[in-house]
């Protein structure tokens, strides 16, 4: 049990650090054959790295934060570590439903496009837009 446990939280971290590893790729618009010359591995890699398939090696990791100018726990936010037993025995939980949700290109550019406008009004006109379109 406890050897399960281990494993389907270490999964999960996995999963979160490679979806983190994802939005900085994106957000530096960058392949992943690009970032995997960069890294020295295969884009297949970086595939496997970013669906938590594969884990990271610190060393690795470290590439990665060098590359992005990113600090180790970026790749770490959102994760928190749980006192008590979970239904689904997992150690670790993340908001999975959101983070799967960067993974689709269209709400990666609608979030990277919201964000670069800078005034506020429209920010407020575009986000009403985007609430009555939810209600149609």
């Amino acid at each position: 049990m406890a050897q399960k446990k281990l494993s389907e939280a270490s999964k999960s971290v996995d999963r979160h650090v490679g979806m983190r590893l994802r939005v900085l790729r994106l957000n530096h618009n960058m392949s992943q054959s690009e970032l995997g010359d960069s890294v020295g591995v295969t884009f297949q890699q970086i595939q496997k790295y970013e669906r938590g398939a594969n884990r990271i090696g610190a060393s690795r990791l470290w590439k990665l934060c060098v590359i992005f100018n990113a600090k180790p726990n970026y790749f770490f936010e959102g994760l928190t570590s749980e006192n008590e037993k979970t239904e689904d025995a997992s150690e670790y939980k993340t908001d999975v439903n959101w983070s799967e949700k960067l993974f689709d290109k269209q709400n990666h550019r609608l979030v990277t496009a919201f964000d670069r406008i800078k005034n506020p009004e429209t920010r407020a006109s575009v986000l009403r837009l985007v609430e009555a379109l939810d209600s149609h």
